[in-house]
């Protein structure tokens, strides 16, 4: 969705969720601010017209692209592909990039997509050592 059609309250909670990271970050000072994931939406990636359109989901951080997932002749993300074939693809690109360390004090940042909001999914990342996952679930834009 256009930000410029987001609803009175959907933009304070977005200011107030910029103020609170950049009050958490120091204005991105500590390197911290390396250890959030992000994911986009699904998006069509267009190839070459005797292949077709293929769907992937991207995770990146500051630094760039962690991983990029297709969606298997899958045409929607729903909570268990999401938790099943998503998240450990995400997780073991990160760990490998982070070898110390792992997921763990990861920041994962999720938008309000159904597979993101699912019980299934807040479950998963719950049993999966729930300290090291700090989920924000943002308005939708």
């Amino acid at each position: 969705m256009d930000p410029h059609n987001l609803s009175e309250m959907q933009l304070e909670a977005r200011v107030e969720w910029c103020k609170f990271m950049l009050k958490k970050f120091k204005g991105g000072e500590p390197k911290r601010v390396y250890d959030i994931l992000t994911c986009d939406p699904p998006v069509k990636v267009r190839r070459a017209r005797s292949i077709g359109k293929k769907m992937v989901t991207a995770f990146f951080c500051k630094t760039g692209p962690v991983a990029i997932i297709p969606l298997e002749d899958r045409r929607t993300v729903n909570a268990g592909w999401y938790i099943n074939n998503c998240l450990p693809k995400a997780f073991e690109a990160w760990s490998s990039r982070h070898p110390k360390t792992g997921i763990r004090g990861l920041l994962l940042h999720h938008d309000n997509a159904s597979a993101h909001t699912a019980a299934k999914t807040l479950d998963f990342l719950a049993e999966t050592r729930s300290s090291w996952y700090r989920i924000h679930l943002t308005v939708q834009i």
